[in-house]
């Protein structure tokens, strides 16, 4: 599927602001992705095209990214989950299978913790608290500004930036084993092999806390696979939702 030709633009009112999304109608199952910080729905393209047209899928732009409203508050995850329960209750999506990658991993696991859901798919995930454990400050700070400019080359605010991490690291939204152990829905981890940001390790800790979870390491893969090997993400998560 092209991510230009077969998909619509819609716009979801929502408490922080309108929210972008594209939308492919097809059958089932339906699936909502959720793309990293600071990215937008175009990071999905090499992905969608290897998805079968009979999915609908839902691609979105988290509030203060891409196309969605970006206004100045302070973006707790509080936010993005609002907004994707917009999207659920105004489309009258009935049990979704979440994606998420990164930050929108974080998000997505929250979501399956108190939201209903199908199915659950978590890409190289945030949100641990031990990914923030034993951490030089220094490290933090450098990785911050790095984390930044890479969401101002795809067109993230700064302060939008900003305020996510802060409140990441602040920790009120980060999950342990006692929180994940409350999804109790069919999981896929998917993880690159090679990825720089999030240690691989973090990888076993969402798998052995999430009951009867899948886990798929993506061989010489960095920190999104599913835009630099896309064929072996398209495999794992159609063998998934197959399964």
């Amino acid at each position: 599927m092209d991510i230009n030709l077969d998909f619509n633009d819609r716009f979801i009112e929502t408490g922080s602001g309108r929210m972008h999304v594209k939308v492919h109608d097809g059958t089932r199952p339906t699936l909502i992705f959720l793309h990293g910080l600071g990215a937008n729905v175009k990071s999905w393209t090499r992905l969608v095209r290897l998805l079968p047209p009979t999915f609908t899928i839902y691609l979105v732009d988290l509030i203060g990214h891409g196309d969605s409203d970006a206004p100045e508050i302070n973006y707790g995850l509080e936010v993005q989950l609002d907004a994707i329960r917009d999207l659920v209750t105004s489309d009258g999506i009935r049990n979704p299978c979440l994606f998420g990658h990164s930050y929108g991993g974080l998000i997505a696991a929250r979501y399956a913790i108190s939201n209903r859901v199908e199915r659950l798919i978590l890409e190289d995930s945030a949100g641990l608290r031990s990914q923030f454990l034993n951490t030089d400050k220094e490290k933090m700070e450098k990785k911050k500004e790095t984390l930044i400019k890479n969401a101002a080359l795809w067109g993230t605010k700064e302060y939008v930036t900003s305020s996510i991490l802060d409140d990441e690291v602040a920790g009120p939204y980060l999950m342990d084993g006692k929180d994940l152990d409350m999804i109790k829905v069919p999981t896929l981890i998917i993880w690159g092999e090679k990825d720089d940001l999030i240690d691989p390790r973090f990888s076993s800790e969402f798998a052995g806390a999430i009951t009867g979870s899948r886990l798929v390491m993506v061989k010489d893969a960095m920190h999104v696979p599913h835009y630099t090997h896309p064929q072996e993400v398209a495999d794992a998560l159609i063998s998934f939702l197959e399964s």
